[in-house]
């Protein structure tokens, strides 16, 4: 394809994207260890998806979405997006605050 841009095994495609706010990049990208800016942003490519917005995501979900192995230094990064006010963790889900 012409607008295909090649990476080392992905292929990254124009037309599928994920609407996450420049805030998230402008803002809080330089202000967040890697891990929680990685958490970040696979809540924002499960929230903020093209095919209609979800209000929620699971434990499950995100555990599969991102490399983070360690359950705690997952949960560390959600802690601290929580107290950034990012994020509400409940029990079972992930929602924006």
């Amino acid at each position: 394809m012409k607008n295909q841009i090649q990476a080392p095994n992905i292929k990254i495609m124009p037309e599928v994207y994920t609407l996450i706010p420049n805030a998230i990049f402008d803002y809080w990208m330089p202000r967040l260890s890697f891990e929680e800016f990685a958490v970040l942003i696979c809540i924002c490519s499960h929230i903020f998806k093209e095919e209609g917005d979800e209000e929620e995501v699971s434990f499950e979900t995100m555990q599969e979405g991102i490399s983070i192995k360690e359950k705690k230094v997952f949960k560390k990064c959600l802690k601290v997006l929580e107290g950034h006010r990012l994020i509400k963790v409940s029990k079972e889900q992930i929602s924006f605050a």
